[in-house]
């Protein structure tokens, strides 16, 4: 009979244990060698890379335009087929900005039917071509090169050539054409908004008159969202069309782009307080993508206000913004204001700790087109980080800010890291937590006239994640916060989230991972 002898198994484990040793930058307040609490600060301009954070699917947008056919550009008629890649370098060196998004608009004018589609609907419906879907895939994988995102629309109709003719089923076969390539690209698109119907894909006068009729409009955005890939949404120009899904499951991955943003001064732009639609829109906003754009420049040849356009663009939790349009009047009025932190909280927006303040704590003023450049979309804070270790596995609890306007729609793994001491990642453990609930601060702007709007303070989100210590090899670890990718952009680190932190909290680039702290692995001495 075998004799188990007690705590045989417990002096064994502890003869091999780890003695780990959490290392703050500075003495945490009433530590013990078990657990300690680290406090963070926010991104200060004079930090390195402190004046932006650079993340994906967030932010000012830039503009391309194609026809599907060939790639041509609908307006210019030179014949010339455009790459992707250069049409953003230039728009770059035009607005004087590298942003991470760009609204991707393809025209299938080739593929609908002229007038005569009214006497015979059946002539309608035209296959996309092997040719163009082949152009637009080629387009996305570009994309992937570059390291941007998109807002995907299609249309028929460009404003310059004669209208086409399209019914619910012509964009029924088009969408179900499409959406395999745009699942296989979904980790590059943003949304991918509802577009087809009227000019430009912005549900105006048509052939049919879709946006009239209740079962279009329903059938339209059924087949749409059925398309859409987890994690994409899509939106519409208006919101009553919107309001026509009768559907809660469709309605509820339709969000809103407004290509008329005037702040309520032009007689296209229908979000605003006045408007009957207005309090479902600050009721629906904080959970699908907000997109939009002011008037060209040779539509509206005056600024609109920085901070009330700021105030709007938080209310309605805006993701992503158009830089190309109205640069000459607006973008660069914005360029060249200042703004004070006073001037921000008083408007009651969203700011984090640092933002306008330098290394000494002294009141700095930033451009206003940099505060909305940054709050567009997500901007993430560490705010409080607790480690509690033992001899087997490291726990991390944190507390996280999103002073951005907007959560982000678009799902990711959110992982605890461990880096060795060569800096590779050695561990990832993922902590379950559901980012694209982060929400930011409540709107600035009341819902109903007489109303209160939100006070700027966005509430705390928490996050825990264990790492396992126990044999790992001796040294000092780098403990991280990972938002990587997904799908096909996972391992690229450019498409990984960084925190809006300086201080104690460094961005590793090479691996994508926030480095919040440090800590010591060593072994016993086996007994002698």
């Amino acid at each position: 009979m075998k004799i188990r002898k007690p705590g045989l198994f417990a002096a064994v484990l502890v003869a091999f244990a780890c003695v780990v040793q959490l290392q703050p930058s500075r003495p945490a307040q009433a530590a013990t060698p078990d657990r300690f609490e680290r406090s963070y600060r926010g991104l200060r301009p004079d930090d390195p890379g402190g004046t932006r954070v650079d993340n994906p699917g967030r932010g000012f947008r830039l503009a391309a335009t194609f026809n599907a056919k060939d790639l041509t550009h609908p307006w210019k008629r030179d014949g010339k087929a455009q790459d992707i890649r250069v049409v953003l370098r230039d728009e770059e060196k035009v607005h004087g900005e590298k942003t991470s998004v760009a609204r991707l608009h393809f025209y299938l004018w080739d593929f609908a039917g002229g007038q005569e589609c009214k006497q015979a609907l059946a002539t309608c419906t035209t296959d996309i071509s092997p040719a163009a879907l082949k152009n637009i895939e080629l387009t996305l994988s570009r994309l992937r090169e570059v390291n941007y995102q998109v807002v995907l629309q299609f249309a028929y109709d460009d404003g310059v050539r004669a209208g086409r003719c399209y019914t619910p089923q012509t964009i029924a076969r088009h969408i179900s054409q499409l959406s395999p390539i745009v699942r296989k690209y979904a980790d590059v698109i943003q949304a991918w908004q509802a577009g087809f119907v009227g000019n430009w894909g912005e549900w105006g006068p048509n052939c049919f008159d879709l946006q009239h009729d209740p079962a279009s409009v329903n059938a339209i955005m059924r087949s749409l969202v059925r398309a859409l890939p987890r994690g994409v949404n899509t939106g519409m120009r208006y919101p009553w069309l919107r309001d026509m899904v009768t559907e809660p499951d469709v309605r509820a991955r339709i969000g809103f782009h407004n290509d008329y943003f005037t702040v309520g001064e032009g007689p296209y732009d229908y979000y605003r307080p006045t408007h009957e639609s207005w309090p479902q829109v600050l009721e629906t906003a904080p959970n699908v993508v907000v997109d939009g754009e002011m008037p060209w420049d040779f539509r509206w040849k005056k600024v609109i206000p920085g901070l009330p356009a700021a105030e709007r663009l938080q209310s309605m939790h805006f993701t992503t913004f158009s830089v190309t349009h109205n640069i000459a009047y607006s973008i660069k009025a914005w360029r060249d204001t200042a703004i004070t932190e006073q001037q921000v909280r008083t408007d009651n927006l969203p700011v984090s700790d640092g933002y306008f303040r330098d290394s000494t704590g002294a009141a700095v003023k930033r451009p206003l087109y940099d505060y909305v450049r940054d709050h567009l979309g997500y901007r993430i804070q560490l705010q409080k980080a607790r480690f509690s270790r033992t001899a087997m596995s490291l726990k991390v609890d944190m507390d996280l800010l999103n002073t951005g306007f907007s959560p982000s729609h678009t799902r990711r793994p959110v992982q605890l890291v461990l880096l060795d001491p060569a800096g590779r990642v050695v561990a990832r453990t993922d902590t379950g937590a559901d980012w694209t609930t982060w929400q930011g601060a409540a709107a600035t702007e009341p819902a109903t006239a007489g109303g209160s709007g939100g006070n700027g303070v966005p509430p705390v989100h928490k996050v825990s994640g264990t790492l396992r210590l126990f044999g790992r090899p001796e040294g000092t670890y780098k403990v991280g916060l990972a938002l990587p990718g997904n799908g096909a952009s996972a391992s690229d680190p450019d498409y990984a989230v960084r925190l809006a932190n300086g201080g104690d909290v460094s961005w590793d680039a090479k691996n994508g991972v926030n480095v919040i702290g440090q800590i010591t692995v060593a072994h016993w001495p086996r007994p002698a």
